[in-house]
């Protein structure tokens, strides 16, 4: 294969507009892509990244504006693999299956929707490898920071109302955007201490007024000194790149109903557990579990995880231990229906 012609555009987004009947997504977004470029494309749930990328694929058609295209453009989607029946293959392996034929695929431009759901961290690596040797460009929508730190030079933040380019990885975007945010933090500090300044001599006037001591002359002049500074430092600050206020999230779960009076063991024993495929996941295995406790569970792909979480849910809801055992599985989705994270508890009924 020949190389192709770096710094060659082969997407064109221009001035383009997209809303929804209830929500506004896009005004007047306008980039470009280059030949071997690899941009992430970051923003929270529900913000319009796969939206971005069906405008790209002209699945759905902009508002206004135009997005040309000099190549041909490859999708991998985000694809609900967790509710296939008597499938042999795990999530995982389905999904490097597809992303490994969709890059061999002739084209320019590999758009990529959170590729690295389902897959264990060997078959990341191996995606990492193959997606740093694609001779075409991509964009990769993800929420896997790590990852898209690794192969993307240039970063896209999709905010409400907001798109914020970055030329460099997601890591120096949060480095810059933290040096900001503490200019932010100085110019506030300074204002509120020119203002102090101000206010105090406001007081101090007001006591000298009655000696005679200070003349209206005087007073306005060192007055008007201090406004022009507090307004030129408010200025400086609104010209700053990045936040205007520094503050933080706070994500407030629901409060689960504590059934339990005292913790209580579950010894279970597992004489044979079989993967969709027929092979043997556990043999002759006993699991000891505590109310209260949390454990992870760490395996290859297709090597039983989502097996074994689905026959511990049957398990405690037949031999009725608990009141309700729930199963959560990676239902992209489903999960996509969600407002919070406290909505995706409340709504599976996990209390």
């Amino acid at each position: 294969m020949s190389q192709p012609q770096l710094n060659k555009t082969i997407l064109s987004i221009n001035h383009v507009d997209f809303s929804y009947p209830n929500r506004n997504l896009f005004t007047d977004l306008s980039f470009s892509i280059a030949v071997g470029e690899r941009i992430a494309l970051i923003g929270p749930n529900g913000i319009g990244k796969s939206t971005l990328l069906n405008l790209i694929r002209n699945k759905i058609q902009p508002d206004h504006g135009r997005i040309i295209h000099h190549g041909e453009i490859n999708y991998i989607p985000q694809i609900d693999y967790t509710d296939t029946i008597n499938d042999p293959k795990s999530a995982g392996e389905k999904r490097l299956t597809l992303i490994e034929n969709t890059i061999w695929l002739p084209g320019s431009l590999l758009l990529l929707d959170e590729p690295t759901v389902y897959l264990d961290e060997n078959n990341i690596e191996n995606l990492l490898y193959l997606l740093k040797n694609y001779n075409g460009a991509l964009l990769v929508a993800s929420h896997d920071l790590d990852f898209i730190n690794r192969l993307c030079q240039k970063t896209i933040i999709l905010q409400p109302n907001k798109v914020i380019y970055f030329p460099g990885n997601y890591s120096q975007y949060l480095e810059q955007h933290q040096l900001n945010n503490q200019s932010v933090i100085n110019f506030n500090e300074k204002i509120v201490a020119l203002q102090q300044k101000s206010n105090n001599y406001n007081h101090f006037k007001s006591q000298k007024d009655s000696t005679g001591r200070f003349t209206s002359r005087s007073h306005d002049h060192v007055q008007k000194g201090l406004n022009s500074r507090v307004k030129r430092a408010e200025r400086e600050l609104r010209n700053l790149p990045g936040k205007r206020h520094v503050y933080q999230h706070h994500i407030q779960l629901p409060e689960f109903k504590n059934w339990y009076k005292k913790s209580t063991t579950f010894s279970i024993k597992i004489d044979e557990l079989l993967s969709p495929r027929h092979e043997t996941i556990l043999n002759n295995t006993a699991l000891t579990l505590c109310t209260g406790q949390s454990l992870g569970l760490i395996g290859s792909n297709g090597s039983g995880k989502t097996t074994l979480l689905k026959y511990l849910k049957n398990y405690f809801n037949h031999q009725h231990l608990l009141p309700q055992a729930t199963y959560i599985g990676l239902n992209l989705n489903k999960q996509q229906s969600y407002e919070t994270v406290a909505d995706f508890f409340y709504r599976n009924n996990f209390r």
